[in-house]
């Protein structure tokens, strides 16, 4: 999953505070939700900024990655622990995880 905000922000030292604590709320929120949702263990929560700091995309967002206990993820690993997840399963998450933010709304 991914949190951003609408209003563009191309790093998050940009980020006024108008703007930051709905962001961190949203971002609360929406790890708890996929940690519900996936049943994971845990939740990584990534945040890159500038080219040198790993950032691809010049707008401020958060992945919120589900976690399981042994699988294998180290910090210094690029790709996150990822594996593919087919967008039909992707699509359901997705839904899960906005009908989960609903009830905690």
């Amino acid at each position: 999953m991914l949190v951003a905000p609408v209003k563009h922000v191309a790093h998050i030292y940009e980020l006024d505070g108008d703007l930051a604590g709905p962001l961190m709320t949203t971002l609360v929120r929406v790890a708890a939700a996929v940690k519900k949702v996936c049943d994971a263990d845990g939740v990584s929560i990534r945040q890159n900024n500038e080219r040198a700091g790993g950032q691809d995309v010049f707008h401020v967002h958060f992945h919120v990655i589900p976690r399981f206990a042994d699988d294998g993820f180290t910090a210094l690993d690029r790709s996150l622990g990822a594996v593919e997840v087919p967008v039909e399963e992707r699509v359901e998450q997705a839904k899960k995880v906005a009908e989960a933010l609903e009830k905690s709304a």
